[in-house]
């Protein structure tokens, strides 16, 4: 059903899936994500633009007064902690017009009660290339991870980590699987909170606005693992 999450999660209706399911979100519902970023008259919303699949899909478009290099919209949730220590982060990815891209980022940030941590795969597509974000808090390239595509094309991004270790296990963009077993995310503060985090953010390439559409967003256990 369209929109329904597992409990715990703030974006549903509570209605269990399956076992190792965190949060399934195909943006058909109302709409209830948090946003930040350069403000102004950016768009954060679901509409039918954004769809892969259905009637409705993610939408972010950044600033179109005084747009600028690097202004960003990113949209945040909180979901439940899990059982399993083996989480995968899928999404389904779209550039209606890819020379406005500069950078695309699905991040996913966990507290575990005494630490918090943060993990994310970025994308950039005119390069083209993409990378992880490392234990320093940087952004760093990893070979062969670029992915080219064309306006309009969907494209597949996934990582899997493991929260126990606090590493990243695999990822995937575009369908090009790369082995990041033991590739350490960042360590950011203690915090006494259980949850995780998913953050999608876009930022410009230029002075004009970057769009970017989602659908099919998967947080859950990784089934390979």
């Amino acid at each position: 059903m369209a929109g329904d999450t597992v409990p715990g999660s703030p974006l549903g209706s509570g209605m269990v899936f399956a076992k190792g399911i965190i949060l399934m979100e195909d943006f058909e519902g109302t709409w209830q994500w948090l946003e930040s970023g350069t403000g102004g008259d950016d768009v954060h919303t679901n509409g039918q633009a954004g769809s892969y699949h259905g009637t409705k899909g993610m939408t972010l478009r950044t600033r179109a007064a005084s747009a600028a290099e690097d202004d960003i919209v990113t949209i945040t949730n909180n979901i439940v902690y899990p059982r399993g220590d083996f989480v995968l982060v899928r999404m389904k990815l779209g550039l209606p017009n890819l020379s406005t891209v500069k950078r695309v980022v699905v991040g996913l940030l966990w507290e575990n009660g005494a630490q918090g941590y943060k993990s994310g795969i970025y994308w950039e597509p005119n390069v083209p290339a993409g990378g992880y974000h490392n234990s320093a808090g940087a952004y760093v390239a990893e070979a062969g991870f670029g992915h080219g595509c064309e306006d309009g094309q969907w494209t597949l991004l996934e990582f899997g980590v493991d929260l126990s270790l606090a590493q990243y296990i695999r990822a995937n963009l575009g369908g090009v699987e790369f082995d990041m077993a033991g590739i350490d995310v960042e360590n950011t503060a203690a915090e006494t909170t259980r949850r995780l985090q998913v953050q999608v953010s876009v930022v410009a390439a230029g002075a004009a606005q970057a769009s970017l559409w989602g659908d099919d967003l998967y947080i859950g256990e990784d089934p390979e693992l």
